[in-house]
């Protein structure tokens, strides 16, 4: 079967520090090993690399690397860029471009790079410039009221920067496709201006001649409303909402539009907060098999799935006081009719209950086979794969997973 490999830098200057810094081809920066990760979902990951201002180049990059493993996947993306189109890479960088290109603020595309096998999309990646000191929207919301940055004029302030600069891009035809406040990275500069940053445009996204259409303002809007509708902060919204549409009073044609986006909102914000939660999970993973192999002798490791619950039973004499709280149901078999590869865990402040078969409503389920969860709990090298081919199903209140999981590392 053919293999192809595709790896495009614009500005030959880019290349060139690129090539010093070990990233000249598709191979390494596919093969490169990073020290930590900025994110993790099921298909890919992101990690910065510090390079510091030589020949030009940026302080820090981002590399962004999509897999698809198995030609189930590639097949399921066969008219999404794993066949026919553009890659989710080069998307995303061409979008980048086009952004920064129409005035809007946009973190700068480097490179991207494709593998393919027999025309089927493998692997590709997008690296792009970082900023230093720019948290997301999400990070930045998270800290305390009493944090300097997050006192009421200065709320103020950057919601009219945010409204400034979605509106700006909307009017510019741009349309993000995954406006969600991951996505948005804030920089302040030295007198305390905020600035807006845009990453990741999702494939929903586009660039079209005029300004985007109004249902695809609204799906833009919901994205975003969406990363913020848990938060319960209704006063921001309609200011962010009247400083968008450059009025002092929302009309009835806005509160029309803003209904149409708090009901899309709500479809959005549960998947977007178990999206970001399945990340964590997938991190608590990668810290494990990083433990491993820095310290195989304190990493806790079992021969069989029975056996990971009786230590895990046995975790209840040194459980300490938990934040998190809830009951799991864990399931290695398909049959209906048998209970000895189910179990139920539970949560207390002061306690861990494990009982065989399935007890109660879960806040947390998974479902897996025996070997792939063996592979999770004993922290080999190959479980990340096995999590981004989709072989372990979670749904719930995720943050219970790595909760559990640790009580048997203390």
């Amino acid at each position: 079967m053919s293999r192809s490999e595709h790896f495009i830098v614009d500005d030959p200057p880019d290349r060139t520090w690129l090539a010093e810094l070990g990233f000249a081809s598709v191979d390494q920066v596919l093969k490169y090993k990073p020290e930590t990760f900025a994110a993790i979902s099921g298909s890919s990951e992101t990690f910065p690399v510090e390079v510091g201002p030589e020949g030009g180049a940026p302080q820090r990059i981002y590399i962004k690397r999509y897999r698809y493993r198995g030609l189930t996947a590639r097949l399921k993306g066969m008219f999404r860029g794993t066949l026919f189109g553009k890659s989710r890479a080069r998307f995303e960088y061409d979008v980048l471009a086009e952004m920064r290109r129409r005035g809007i603020p946009a973190v700068r595309p480097i490179a991207y790079g494709e593998r393919r096998s027999g025309g089927f999309l493998k692997a590709c990646f997008l690296i792009t410039e970082g900023l230093t000191r720019a948290p997301s929207l999400d990070v930045l919301s998270a800290r305390p009221v009493s944090d300097p940055l997050q006192g009421p004029h200065e709320r103020r302030r950057l919601i009219e920067v945010l409204a400034r600069d979605l509106r700006n891009m909307h009017r510019a035809g741009v349309k993000h496709g995954g406006l969600f406040w991951r996505n948005i990275l804030v920089t302040r500069d030295t007198d305390g201006a905020c600035r807006s940053h845009l990453i990741d445009p999702d494939r929903k996204g586009r660039c079209r001649d005029g300004a985007v259409r109004r249902g695809d303002t609204v799906s833009d809007l919901a994205d975003f409303v969406s990363s913020g509708i848990h938060r319960g902060q209704r006063t921001d919204l309609v200011r962010f909402l009247r400083a968008y549409w450059e009025v002092t009073r929302l009309r009835s044609i806005d509160k029309m539009i803003a209904r149409d986006i708090l009901r899309e909102a709500r479809k959005r914000a549960a998947r977007e907060i178990h999206r970001l939660a399945i990340g964590g999970s997938i991190d608590w993973l990668r810290r494990r098999v990083e433990k491993a192999n820095s310290d195989s002798e304190s990493v806790y490791r079992t021969e069989s799935v029975s056996g990971f619950f009786s230590a895990l039973a046995c975790a209840r004499n040194r459980h300490k006081l938990r934040s998190v709280t809830g009951r799991a149901h864990f399931i290695f078999s398909t049959k209906t009719d048998d209970l000895s590869d189910r179990y139920t865990v539970t949560l207390t402040p002061d306690d861990v209950q494990v009982t065989t078969g399935l007890a109660g409503r879960p806040d947390l389920s998974v479902e897996t086979d025996p070997q792939t969860w063996l592979a999770i709990v004993n922290a080999k090298q190959d479980a990340f794969e096995r999590v981004q081919q989709h072989r372990i199903r979670i749904e719930g209140d995720t943050n219970l997973l790595p909760a559990i999981a640790e009580l048997i590392d203390d």
